[in-house]
């Protein structure tokens, strides 16, 4: 993973040797992560994070729904993940407003620090918990 990738408050599992945690950034130096001993890589969707985090799973469609009020549009934004179970880990996001058309549809979002980047950008003031 690189730090390019990251920003503040993105959660990712930080390793070395035998040892791992999972923790958010609050730091990014490029020169100091280069020289790091530490490993840093994304932690992926589960459906256990989704759910912890509001999101509702639905059967009919296998997608996980959540409801946001904050967001730059001052409406409800929902957003679905669909393919969280799928082992090939190509999880799809669709972003609608209250009258379902899709503002943006995201092929890949397989993990937390992706979801928190799109929460980011809508502007829904979301803190991932894990």
């Amino acid at each position: 993973m690189k730090a390019t990738e990251l920003m503040i408050g993105d959660w990712v599992t930080l390793s070395k040797g035998n040892w791992s945690e999972n923790r958010q950034v609050e730091l990014i130096d490029i020169e100091m992560i280069a020289e790091s001993v530490y490993l840093a890589e994304p932690i992926p969707l589960t459906p256990e994070i989704l759910e912890k985090n509001d999101f509702l799973y639905y059967s009919v469609d296998d997608g996980y729904y959540g409801y946001f009020e904050e967001s730059y549009s001052n409406q409800t934004t929902e957003i679905i993940l669909f393919n969280v179970n799928n082992e090939n880990r190509n999880v799809q996001i669709h972003i609608n407003y209250h009258n379902d058309e899709t503002i943006l549809h995201l092929m890949e979002c397989n993990y937390v620090h992706q979801l928190q980047h799109i929460l980011k950008v809508c502007g829904i003031k979301k803190e991932i918990e894990l």
